[in-house]
């Protein structure tokens, strides 16, 4: 038995949680020790769920031990509490050299690399949590030229076949209510099933929308406004915003406590939440051409149409052709073809409402809906140069 708070709790229903850092800037425990519903008081002192509750057991930045001692701790709960414990992994894992550009103690041959303790805390745990892009996916240590050689936890595990339940809940850093609500979830319900994680093993609750679809400068977009500096109205999206490409619910959700959040405060996403960030990302506040590399997935569209058939822009007339131009899929024809000037010529371009329904349900994974915004992009950006006023073919019916 242990009491929590006011209460008690079975022993069997206490849940260890091993949390290690390697290659981090610790941001990412700041962001969670901000929570505010449950506080991190709350989740580490309370019942967490009725007859349930949490004991951290090692986090280097909280705990007062430190040293030899607070290792004997780490390695004591991996083996009294194996297969039962949650292991949270933050930071980078270096695998370059072996590994030894992170250590974390000493065996007798050296310095222990922090990829070994990842791997033997991982074989053991009843599910690993890797919080933050550091770890997801590699984040910013594995940039080009990723001399360390950086690697994510999926990445890791399928290298050296673990089989362990994992969930990433990437961000720089990760909002406390993602992490929060993921281990909850695990809690309640156990490790998360592969219809409630997205193909990067993301949280669907969290990371199943993109920031272009609830952004608040979304109606810009649409009207073809777009900023050509910080600070005047209009989508930022040719000032570096990742919006239409990052998943998450900032929008929502917001930072802080609901108060602000990077738009509101004038800033393009800078798409923090996705694999490749930030080399596929950045510049940060322009709009760089190796940013859509990998839309030639259209070359895979073998026109079955799924695209057009799903189009709410093309449900909205009973001959869409006449009013269109151009339907999705033949949009993504010309494009294979090398014909994008043609493309261009379509009003379907630009009534394209991007709410990524052809994407989301096209059996080739072509990226429809990004090409969509990157060709509307296109056509903004060339009457921005030459014109005053708003681009033609507005579907004024549609917005």
């Amino acid at each position: 038995m242990r009491k929590i708070g006011g209460g008690v709790v079975e022993a069997g229903r206490v849940v260890p949680v091993l949390w290690i850092q390697g290659g981090t800037c610790t941001g990412c425990s700041v962001s969670v020790l901000n929570a505010v519903a449950p506080s991190v008081k709350d989740l580490l002192l309370e019942e967490v769920l009725p007859g349930k509750a949490l004991s951290l057991r090692f986090q280097a930045t909280l705990m007062a031990a430190s040293g030899e001692l607070a290792l004997k701790v780490l390695k004591g709960a991996s083996e009294s509490s194996a297969g039962g414990y949650l292991l949270v992994v933050e930071g980078a894992v270096p695998t370059g050299e072996g590994g030894v550009y992170c250590v974390l103690g000493e065996k007798e041959e050296g310095p222990l690399p922090f990829k070994e303790w990842v791997l033997e805390l991982s074989d053991k745990a009843m599910a690993v949590i890797a919080l933050g892009t550091c770890s997801s996916f590699g984040g910013i240590p594995a940039a080009w030229p990723n001399p360390t050689g950086v690697k994510g936890l999926k990445e890791l595990f399928e290298e050296n076949g673990l089989k362990t339940p994992l969930v990433n809940v990437p961000g720089c850093p990760p909002h406390p209510d993602w992490f929060v609500g993921t281990v909850l979830k695990v809690l309640l319900y156990g490790p998360l099933s592969s219809e409630e994680l997205d193909e990067y093993l993301r949280p669907r609750d969290f990371y199943g929308m993109r920031i272009h679809e609830n952004c608040p400068r979304r109606g810009y977009f649409e009207e073809g406004i777009f900023a050509s500096k910080l600070g005047e109205p209009g989508c930022l999206y040719f000032l570096g915003c990742k919006g239409p490409l990052a998943h998450a619910d900032c929008p929502l959700r917001k930072w802080n406590n609901g108060r602000n959040w990077c738009i509101d405060a004038g800033m393009g996403c800078q798409g923090c939440t996705e694999p490749g960030f930030p080399d596929l990302f950045g510049p940060f506040y322009e709009k760089p051409s190796e940013f859509l590399k990998g839309l030639e997935t259209f070359n895979g569209c073998f026109t079955c149409q799924t695209c057009t058939n799903v189009c709410p822009v093309v449900s909205q007339y009973d001959d869409p052709k006449a009013h269109l131009g151009l339907l999705p899929h033949q949009v993504m024809v010309l494009c294979a073809l090398g014909q994008r000037e043609k493309a261009l010529e379509a009003p379907m371009v630009w009534r394209c409402v991007s709410c990524f329904q052809c994407q989301k349900f096209c059996p080739q994974k072509v990226r429809v809906g990004d090409v969509m915004v990157e060709l509307k992009g296109l056509l903004a950006k060339r009457w921005r140069e030459t014109a005053k006023g708003k681009p033609p073919l507005v579907a004024k019916d549609l917005l």
